[in-house]
């Protein structure tokens, strides 16, 4: 029998308590959220685009562009949100530490900022996923006026 590692756990884990949050819809206003931070950074997507095709031999659909793009900035949709669960998460974490409130908070960051951010991204593409169809017609569109204005002004 094949032993299944800690990443593989960890990431079954995001998928299934993806697809709870999801049908509990409680991943809705990132409907609301996600086509607004891929069009107001679209000069950045833009770059990135650019970047990306020249670094890759095999052409990719922008359907993998954004999905690279959603991964590679790692920049929560909603920072506020974010922000929120992550300082929720830290309460949580140190109510019962018996260290003092400031050295609790430091040990919760070391140990586990870096994995709520790769959850909260992960959460991200893969929410994507259930939208894609939606938004990359509004996203290519978008792209390519804004390379219109370019060739236009530059």
């Amino acid at each position: 029998m094949e032993e299944i590692s800690e990443t593989e756990l960890k990431q079954s884990k995001i998928f299934r308590d993806f697809d709870k949050a999801y049908a509990e819809g409680k991943l809705d206003y990132l409907k609301q959220l996600f086509l607004p931070y891929i069009l107001n950074n679209i000069a950045d997507f833009y770059q990135f685009k650019k970047e990306k095709l020249k670094q890759f031999a095999e052409a990719l659909d922008m359907h993998q562009l954004l999905k690279l793009y959603l991964y590679y900035k790692q920049m929560p949709i909603d920072m506020r949100r974010y922000m929120e669960g992550q300082s929720q998460s830290i309460k949580e974490a140190i109510a019962d530490s018996h260290q003092e409130r400031q050295v609790a908070v430091s040990e919760w960051i070391k140990k586990y900022a870096a994995r709520h951010r790769d959850v909260t991204i992960k959460t991200q593409c893969i929410f994507f996923e259930k939208i894609a169809d939606q938004v990359i017609p509004i996203i290519e569109k978008s792209l390519q006026e804004y390379e219109e204005q370019l060739r236009i002004h530059g």
